[in-house]
């Protein structure tokens, strides 16, 4: 999409060790809303990543479960969130369709199995099956008298 660069999606995943210089770790008590926010905005809302990364710069252990609680927990968290999923989003979308642009077949028929439904571009399974059945009335009641 306009105006979003490969550099706006640094490498989360990029190698994070433990603190080497035997400074105090701070416990997940300790961390603060902003601070979850931020690891979450450099590491791109991958949980793991952010992690280790407030444990190599802010000096703060943390589970990515207990993030996972503390971002369903705040309201706050949860549109940091949405605004990364959402910017991430848009950024695959451009890739996406910068690769329709280049011809790329494969990204087109991507493309028109999920946008193109309306216009019948959509696998279908079809299934047929030979059903019978008889059915036979019977009554109960037939042959008996109202003395029976």
């Amino acid at each position: 999409m306009a105006g979003l660069k490969k550099t706006d999606f640094p490498n989360s995943l990029e190698k994070i060790t433990d603190n080497k210089d035997n400074v105090k770790i701070r416990t997940a008590r300790e961390i603060t809303d902003d601070e979850i926010a931020e690891a979450l905005q450099k590491t791109n809302g991958l949980q793991t990543s952010a992690a280790k990364w407030l444990l190599k710069y802010k000096n703060a252990k943390i589970d990515r479960s207990t993030i996972s609680k503390r971002i369903k927990n705040s309201k706050e968290l949860q549109d940091v969130a949405d605004e990364i999923d959402s910017k991430t989003l848009d950024f695959a979308e451009g890739a996406l369709l910068e690769h329709i642009q280049n011809k790329n077949l494969k990204a087109i028929i991507f493309y028109l199995k999920c946008k193109g439904k309306e216009r019948g571009y959509v696998e279908r399974q079809e299934i047929s099956a030979e059903v019978s059945a008889e059915v036979k009335k019977t009554n109960p009641f037939e042959g008996m008298t109202l003395d029976e």
